[in-house]
């Protein structure tokens, strides 16, 4: 299957084989190590992309629950695209980025989960402020009053 999204556990979340599957830059080293910190912590999931047997990327997701309300959040905690498939348009992911691609996987699972648990959006916090036209095509706003947030409202 020439295209693979799977979730990543256990002796795969080791920090240095982990770090070794990614070309990223060194000031991104760190977030990448936590992210599968954050994971074997069971705080999330992660999930890679790979396309041919390549590594493309990763999103690491989990389940927050704002203190005194009942509704839930699923939070984009990650989104990660090796350095040479970055703004790369592939032809195996239908046109798509990789980044698009994932989070348009993260939207899917986020509507399904809505059907049995009272998941009312999907949040982030942008990396860059370079990111915004790419969440906004996917129906993200900003929060109002929280620098660098967005959300998408899921229907209930």
């Amino acid at each position: 299957m020439p295209v693979e999204l799977k979730l990543v556990k256990g002796a795969d979340l080791a920090p240095g084989a982990f770090l070794q599957r990614w070309q990223c830059r060194r000031s991104e080293i760190v977030a990448v190590k936590q992210a599968a910190k954050f994971t074997s912590n069971n705080h999330a999931r992660l999930h890679s992309l790979s396309v041919n047997g390549l590594d493309h990327g990763f999103v690491t997701v989990g389940i927050h629950q704002h203190q005194y309300q009942k509704q839930f959040h699923l939070h984009v905690i990650y989104l990660f695209v090796s350095v040479p498939f970055r703004k790369k348009k592939i032809a195996e992911l239908e046109g798509l980025q990789a980044s698009e691609y994932m989070m348009g996987n993260v939207i899917s699972q986020a509507l399904e989960m809505a059907t049995f648990i009272p998941l009312s959006s999907i949040v982030l916090e942008t990396a860059s402020d370079k990111l915004y036209p790419l969440y906004e095509s996917l129906g993200f706003s900003k929060v109002p009053g929280m620098s660098g947030w967005m959300s998408l409202p899921l229907p209930h």
